[in-house]
């Protein structure tokens, strides 16, 4: 099964990947792209064409729908949905928490993905291990980093870019509990996004383009509750 994989998460950054079966087989990461809507649909057609592609062969289409750029998700989101509309292909959509979450492997701790959302706040999800892979304990949070902090009361593997802001208040108050992931697992890889859409298509699931809409939280287009 082809695979094309969209994250535009992380600010201007780009990042895009074509799988077959697990295997990519094509991928390019633009760390600032200057006008992302006018430089998604050739940076797609550029990895097409390296592995001699059409649109048409793609069976499925994957895109981080965040939380995260809210510019960056609006863009990659619709541009999943035009392309799954245009051809009539399956699309889903993925959490960013969750791609991070998912990354973390062999580790039968708790998992919490931190995303820095400014103003001293984070997005989160709690995770939990199991042998069929990882299951949300929580909602997915947009909540005080103080407030996350006390929920924390056994292992937990904390992963995400907002480690760079609170790494030593989560080992000055928690430190028997708490284990970090290595700093390159600490924004989602587009080979996790593609991974996580493989076994989801397998297993006959997928959004519909119609209502597919980007994870944001801040303000009222907040679809999870603030805590």
């Amino acid at each position: 099964m082809k695979i094309l994989a969209i994250d535009t998460s992380i600010g201007q950054a780009l990042n895009l990947s074509i799988s077959d079966n697990l295997n990519i087989i094509s991928k390019e990461k633009i760390d600032f792209v200057e006008d992302l809507s006018d430089e998604i649909m050739p940076a797609i057609k550029r990895l097409l064409g390296k592995v001699n592609l059409s649109i048409n062969s793609i069976d499925g289409f994957a895109v981080d729908v965040g939380p995260g750029s809210f510019t960056g998700l609006r863009i990659g989101v619709t541009c999943a949905k035009t392309l799954s509309f245009a051809t009539k292909k399956l699309l889903l959509g993925v959490s960013s928490l969750d791609i991070l979450a998912s990354a973390i492997e062999e580790c039968r701790y708790q998992i919490c993905p931190v995303i820095d959302a400014k103003r001293q706040n984070v997005y989160s999800c709690l995770y939990e291990r199991n042998d069929k892979g990882f299951k949300k304990i929580t909602p997915y949070l947009l909540v005080n980093f103080d407030k996350l902090l006390k929920r924390i009361n056994k292992k937990t593997m904390f992963v995400g870019d907002a480690l760079k802001l609170y790494k030593t208040k989560i080992i000055q108050q928690k430190k028997r509990v708490s284990f970090f992931a290595k700093e390159e697992f600490w924004y989602p890889k587009i080979e996790n996004l593609s991974k996580i859409a493989d076994t989801y298509f397998k297993k006959g699931y997928f959004d519909n383009p119609d209502s597919l809409v980007p994870i944001y939280l801040y303000p009222k287009e907040c679809q999870i509750r603030k805590t």
